[in-house]
């Protein structure tokens, strides 16, 4: 998508502040024909979070998940694992 928004006055902030979070500094550019600067310009302004920043945080989010799904198989493994045992009248410790 690749679109002008100096020629809408009031909308250039909304626009960037919507799309710094959500795509690299170089894709901004090319979708809004913006200089680097002028971005650098919003993000220090208005402070949000890059997209970098978002990028880390959502892997970290998916790392936690990740591992405490590993775990929740483990647990559920070996609960399983203790319930044939015990079926079966095999001691376990």
């Amino acid at each position: 998508m690749i679109f002008n928004i100096n020629k809408v006055k009031g909308v250039k902030e909304e626009i960037l502040l919507t799309l710094i979070p959500a795509f690299p500094v170089m894709e901004i550019v090319e979708m809004t024909g913006l200089t680097e600067s002028n971005i650098a310009y919003y993000r220090r302004k208005h402070k949000p979070p890059t997209y970098t920043l978002t990028k880390r945080k959502l892997e970290a989010e998916a790392f936690l998940n990740v591992r405490d799904q590993l775990e929740h198989r483990k647990e559920y493994a070996l609960s399983v694992v203790e319930d044939v045992l015990h079926e079966n009248g095999i001691e376990y410790e």
